[in-house]
This record gives structure tokens, sequence and C-alpha cells, in this order.
């Protein structure tokens, strides 16, 4: 069972800390921006205090689960800052290494970009108050955007262009607008600083909103085919780890670039510079994303082999994604195929049909009769030709009546052509065929296939009446009651065995009082236990079902307590 991952504390405070960070520009109407420094600077000092504290509260302690070969071992330690340290053993897995560099790279450049645009807006600004209002306009104004974006247009981006692509779009559209800002101050004597502020403040506000609303959605979707522990560990190392120090890193490089390059006095600073500087940076993210591509296709496949619990988030839509669901149902074993189907199965979409049609070309039996039954409960019509292609195929004899009732099922339609399978001597092919008639809606169909199960049910032959009773059992259909209550009363034991059982599963009212006065046959007693056991019943059972199960077992105790007595 596929299940969503719990959110960690970790993603909840770094959602919190996220919060407050989009507030700052509100308070710089009450605290000016030079004093801002200083008001952050001691929140960063009181962290170390909060930090020692929770540490020597046992906050800190982990849980470390290390794996060997099938054996699990769990170690309780604490955190050591100070200790030995290697990068290996800090990332475990490349995916995460690879994320947590791109994530440095971009944090870098999302904050240089802001840096170049605010010193540029205080250069021009008179005055400390109406910097900070422009500040607080622009945040609100880029915030807006990246809300507006994120739910109208992410989910349907990604969908349609993939994980790449997605990742793409972000360096794409800011190498265009830095770019343009140089190549135009190459080729223009008169380059104008107000246009090249406007550029630069487009590019501002592009980079946080697309970093909120396309990076940081494709961040979590690529951190899915990780198991659960790597998953959180990749957001501990890029939230609380890696971002703190892109942080650093910019500040530095900040500093760096302003005491080297001209026009840092009244000129303001040198844009032009800065924009290089930030191109070069982009042409890294660029190489980095591909990188990650090459690496998460190779974390897929290994997590489908080990079938691992994929969280929600994962995209199984673009084309890498499905290329490697492809290979696996294809040409897996068992496990595999069979995973990567049950994926399918629960997230399906029609633009998934052809991961569901490629579980037919798998050497696996148990594989391919999974695909059929798949694609007869989504109803693919688009499978028709080649299950039409399988039936006349001999080598695929020994599936011949799933395919049956899969084909009799999606083309309702086509009663002549079924009504050969309903007809046809091998009672298993009839069944399926009925079987598929029966729950394709087609009226006709139902017709055809309703006269052959009355037939069967008045037939002088056991074993064809006891395949009118599983018929009606597999079919499930609660109004199907009375052609039971009359197997109930044959005279052959298999038949009433088979008409108990398909009881359990049609649960209709009508039927209680009959199985209540077969469970008095001893010959009949589990049998009608097992009809309303916890397997049939208890995941769905209604207030009819409980009180007929709770009947029999009652009367089971007192059977029991008597014997015991006598």
């Amino acid at each position: 069972m596929i299940r969503r991952p719990p959110r960690s504390t970790l993603d909840r405070s770094s959602a919190a800390s996220d919060v407050y960070k989009r507030q700052v520009p509100i308070l710089l109407h009450y605290v000016s921006t030079e004093n801002a420094l200083y008001v952050s600077s001691f929140f960063i000092l009181s962290s170390f205090f909060v930090c020692r504290n929770l540490d020597k509260a046992g906050k800190l302690d982990i849980e470390v689960k290390h794996v060997h070969h099938n054996k699990i071992k769990l170690e309780h330690g604490t955190t050591d800052l100070l200790g030995s340290f290697s990068l290996s053993d800090f990332f475990v897995n490349k995916l995460i290494k690879y994320l947590s560099i791109l994530s440095f790279i971009i944090i870098t450049i999302v904050t240089l970009i802001n840096f170049g645009f605010y010193v540029e807006v205080k250069h021009h600004s008179h005055t400390d108050i109406e910097l900070a209002g422009f500040i607080s306009k622009f945040f609100a104004l880029g915030r807006l955007l990246a809300l507006l974006i994120r739910l109208v247009l992410t989910g349907r981006v990604m969908n349609r262009i993939g994980l790449k692509f997605s990742l793409l779009i972000s360096p794409i559209i800011l190498i265009l607008i830095l770019g343009y800002i140089l190549i135009n101050s190459l080729l223009s004597n008169n380059n104008s600083i107000t246009s090249t502020l406007y550029l630069f403040g487009l590019a501002a506000v592009l980079s946080e909103m697309l970093k909120t609303s396309i990076q940081d959605p494709v961040f979590l979707s690529m951190m899915q085919p990780l198991s659960l522990q790597l998953r959180l560990k990749s957001h501990a190392v890029v939230k609380g780890v890696v971002d703190p120090f892109a942080l650093v890193f910019s500040g530095i490089i900040s500093f760096l670039f302003v005491h080297f390059t001209k026009g840092t006095s009244d000129e303001g600073l040198n844009i032009i510079a800065l924009s290089g500087l930030i191109v070069v940076f982009i042409i890294v993210w660029i190489l980095i994303i591909f990188l990650i591509e090459n690496e998460y296709v190779r974390t897929l496949v290994k997590a489908i082999s080990k079938r691992y619990s994929f969280g929600s988030e994962l995209d199984i839509t673009n084309e890498r994604t499905k290329s490697v669901f492809l290979e696996k149902v294809k040409f897996g074993d068992q496990s595999e195929a069979m995973h990567t189907l049950n994926i399918v199965g629960k997230r399906f979409t029609p633009e998934l049909s052809e991961i569901v049609l490629a579980g037919l070309e798998n050497k696996n039996e148990i594989v391919i009769r999974e695909s059929i039954a798949l694609i007869t409960h989504l109803k693919l019509i688009n499978a028709v030709p080649l299950i039409n292609k399988m039936i006349n195929d001999e080598s695929y004899l020994f599936i011949l009546p799933d395919l049956i009732k899969s084909i009799c099922l999606l083309t309702p339609e086509n009663v002549d052509e079924s009504e050969i399978y309903v007809n046809s001597d091998n009672i298993e092919l009839s069944k399926s065929a009925i079987i598929g008639l029966m729950s394709s809606g087609g009226i006709s169909a139902i017709v055809v296939a309703g006269q052959k199960l009355i037939e069967m049910i008045n037939s002088p032959y056991t074993i064809i009446r006891k395949t009118a009773a599983e018929i009606i059992g597999d079919l499930k259909t609660n109004s199907f009651y009375k052609p039971i209550l009359k197997l109930l009363n044959d005279e052959e034991f298999i038949v009433v065995k088979e008409s108990i059982i398909a009881c359990g599963k049609i649960k209709n009212k009508y039927l209680i009082e009959k199985v209540v006065k077969l469970f008095k046959d001893i010959k009949y007693e589990k049998i009608c236990i097992d009809a309303v056991s916890y397997t049939h019943l208890r995941a769905h059972e209604t207030v009819l079902d409980i009180v007929c199960r709770l009947l029999l077992e009652k009367k089971k105790k007192k059977s029991n307590n008597f014997s015991i007595k006598f």
C-alpha cells in the first residue's frame, strides 16, 4: 500500500521559518533598513543558546538506521557538531548531494540578485522610509504572483514538461534577462541605468517567484524515490544545513564583490559585473540539473527494485519516470513489475495507460494476469486490439479466461462475437464471458449473459449449477439474491457450499435467514461462518452484515459450550 509519508518536525519548522522570513519586509516600516542587520544578528546569537539548551535536554538525540542486507539495526546517539566529518557519510546518497549543491547555488543566485537590486534601489532612494516602503511593495507583489502561479500553473507545468524542464525554467529565464543586460552594455555606449535597474528588478521578482512556485515543488518531487529515512534526511540537509551555509557564502561573495569592483561610491553598484558573475553561477546551475536527472532515474530504479513506499508528490507522468516504469513493467521481475503496476493503478491517469499495457509483454504469468485485471478494472478501451491478438495466439492459452472476461467487458457492443464464448463447451471460458458481459453495462450484453446464466442455474449438471453460483458471487451484485435462494436449496453439497460463499459476497438481507438455517447443519457450519467472516465483510460491512456475523458467531459459541457441558 502506498502511503504519503508523515510531515516531519523539520518540515513544519522549515515552513514556519519561511512564514517568519516573509514578514521581514513588513517590519522594515518599524525597524529601519540600517538597523535590520543588528536585529538579525541578535536572533542568530540567540539561536545558539536555544540550540545548546536543546542539546543539554537531549532533544537533539537522533536515531540512525543502519541497513545490512536484510537485517536492520537501530543505534541511538547524539549529534556531535565538532566530531569527525565525512561528506559521503553526511549526504549518504548521490541524489541528496546533487540536490544540496543545486539548492546551494539557487540560494546564492537569488541572494546575489536581491543584493544587487536592493543596493541600486537604496542608491536611488532619498530616504530610508522610501526604501522600506519600496521593499515592502516589492515583496508583496512577488509573493502574490508566486501564490497565483503555484495555485494555477505549477501542477500543469510539471505534468506537461516534466521535472528536468521544470527545473530549467528559472535558469533559462534569468540567463536571458542577465544576458540581455550584458550584451546591451557591450553594444550600447549610452546604457540607461534606469532600464538596467528595471531589468535587474524583473530578475529579482522572477527569481523569488519561480523559486517558490516551481523550484520548491519540483525539489519535493525529486526526493520521492528515496526511502522514508533518506527523504527526511534530505529535507534536514537541504533546509537545515546547506541553505544557511549558502546565505553565508552569498554574504562573503557580496562583500568581496563590493570590495574589489569599482562603482561602489556615488555611482552605485557595478550591475554589469554582478550580472556576469551571476551568469557563471547559472551555467553551473544548468549543468547540475542534468546530473540530478541522471541520478534521479538511477534512484527511481533502485526504489522500484527495493519496493520503497513512494511519497504522494512523486510525478509519474513525466517522460523519464514513465520510461523507467515501462522498463520495469516489461522486463522487471515479478516483484518489481507488480509493485510498479500497483503504483500506477493507485495514481492512474490516461497518460499512464501505456505502462499498464506494457505488463502484457512481461514473461511472468502473474504480472500478465495483474495487468489484465488492471485493464479490466480501468476499462482501457485502447487495450482491445492487443487483447484480441493475444486471444488468437496459442501461447496465451493459460490466461485465455482472463482475456475473454476482459474483452467481453470492454466491447459489450460485439455481442455476436462474445456469444460464441458464452456458449462455449469450456465451462471456464463461458464463466469468464458471462461475468465480462454482465459487468459491461451494455443492455444487449446483459440480456445474452443473463439468459445463459438462467440456463446454467436450471441445468441438470452439478458442475454447471456450481459455476452459476460462482458467477453470481463474482459479480457481487446485491440484487441477484433470488437465484442464490434457489441454489441454496440444491441437493448437492458442492452447489450449496458455493452458494453460501456467494451470499457472503453479494450481502443481501434476504439471504440472512436462509444462511442461519443452514448453519444448524454441522456440515455447513464452518462455511456459513467463513461466508460472513472478517475477510469478506469487515472492510465494508453494513449493519445487517454485522448482525448476521455476530448472530452466527454467537450460535457457534453456544454450540461449543453445549458440547463441553455434554
